[in-house]
């Protein structure tokens, strides 16, 4: 049986009430914009708070904070190229962001992957796809100050990282799918494992987006929703 033929499976059995209530998702129900709230009062300072008008200031902040997010085991690596060009590549983002905003909204796929490609400073697909999907999800908690991007919510993706991976492990565990499909979650999930979320493959990533998107269509969410549901620090 496929994947969402199982996942298909496995919430039927919620609707007959073949699971206990323990068995269900709890967080299926959990208010979207209630998470994005409790994220956006815990993670932007008051300075940012006091700021939100200021558009392009906030933009410049954002990045900032998913630079942190994206660089967490990059600074302790040391003479990275990556920390050395941080300013560069910080700048290189924002003037996506502000001066490519139609050719993002109407091919974010292939905009995204155009970046996460890009091996400028000895970036790698992992950073950039942290740092790009960081930055939207800060976003995302402000979108109304950002209309231009309100086609893309829902082509965003969810960033990987072990915390997201073991999520992914466990919901597909949980629905039954075959090991083999439980292998790539499992590995990035672990945080000294050799499939780091730092340094996944394009191949990997997209296999585990694929994979969150299953799950979204049957929790009625986007990806970038799902990390909101289901990161939890």
């Amino acid at each position: 049986m496929g994947i969402i033929n199982k996942l298909l499976d496995f919430f039927e059995n919620i609707r007959l009430g073949k699971y206990k209530n323990e068995d269900v998702l709890e967080d299926n129900v959990v208010d979207i914009d209630e998470r994005c709230e409790m994220f956006y009062e815990k993670y932007f300072s008051k300075e940012a708070k006091s700021n939100l008008c200021n558009k392009e200031w906030i933009l410049h902040y954002c990045i900032k904070k998913a630079w942190i997010d994206a660089t967490m085991s990059e600074r302790f690596k040391s003479g990275s190229e990556i920390i050395k060009n941080k300013e560069y590549i910080i700048a290189f983002l924002e003037k996506e962001l502000l001066n490519n905003q139609k050719f993002i909204c109407e091919n974010f796929e292939q905009w995204h992957n155009l970046i996460c490609e890009c091996k400028e400073y000895n970036m790698r697909y992992g950073v950039w796809q942290k740092l790009i999907n960081m930055t939207f999800k800060y976003l995302y908690c402000i979108k109304e100050i950002f209309p231009e991007f309100s086609s893309v919510w829902g082509d965003c993706h969810c960033p990987i990282d072990t915390v997201i991976a073991k999520e992914i492990h466990d919901k597909l565990k949980k629905i039954g799918v075959s090991q083999s499909e439980l292998v790539l979650s499992k590995k990035v999930s672990i945080s000294d494992s050799v499939v780091n979320w730092n340094n996944i493959t394009k191949t990997d990533y997209l296999k585990l987006q694929k994979q969150i998107k299953l799950i979204c269509e049957e929790d009625d969410m986007c990806p970038i929703e799902f990390d909101f549901v289901y990161w939890k620090n």
